[in-house]
């Protein structure tokens, strides 16, 4: 096979192709070129080789952005934390010493009608926002696991979850001269 003579409108295919954002049509229409140009240039293995190193390109510049990013996680954590805060904070505020807890701002009010028309009555029942606590934990460890500060320990066990059974190998070994 023949080397594949590079220019300008061949470089710029293989980088569209491999954004992948275009149809061959409109890739052809832009660079000017037939459709059958752009089938046989696809034949050439330089021509996919370029269009495969740039696609590896598109991927490890994509890894650096937004939330692929470890920092750019982090950041997003730590927003996500400090709103959920600030609802808690203004909750306390809102609801100060009404119940009991109400001024931590984790307990949230809840009011139920039961019964109908005449016959109905509000109930208003206080609980802990349970929702809110298990997210901030999940968004705190998720931290620790993305900053390598998290380590799962697990307990190991035997059969049937008894005890480990460990037996003892001696080897005697004759002294070297």
């Amino acid at each position: 096979m023949q080397t594949f003579q590079w220019t300008r409108p061949r470089k710029k295919a293989a980088v569209l192709l491999a954004e992948g954002k275009r149809t061959e049509t409109a890739i052809c229409a832009t660079i000017g070129i037939h459709i059958t140009t752009l089938c046989r240039w696809k034949q050439h293995p330089d021509f996919q080789a370029e269009i495969k190193a740039n696609l590896a390109a598109f991927r490890e510049a994509e890894l650096g952005r937004g939330i692929a990013d470890r920092a750019k996680r982090i950041e997003l954590y730590n927003n996500l934390t400090d709103k959920l805060l600030q609802v808690i904070e203004e909750r306390a505020e809102r609801m100060g010493d009404k119940e009991a807890g109400t001024s931590t701002g984790l307990v949230v009010r809840t009011v139920r009608v039961s019964g109908s028309g005449s016959n109905a009555i509000e109930i208003i029942e206080y609980s802990v926002d349970n929702a809110t606590i298990k997210e901030l934990r999940a968004l705190a460890e998720q931290a620790a696991k993305d900053l390598g500060q998290w380590k799962d320990t697990r307990e190991i066990t035997g059969k049937d979850g008894g005890p480990v059974e460990v037996k003892t190998i001696t080897v005697e070994v004759p002294p070297t001269e």
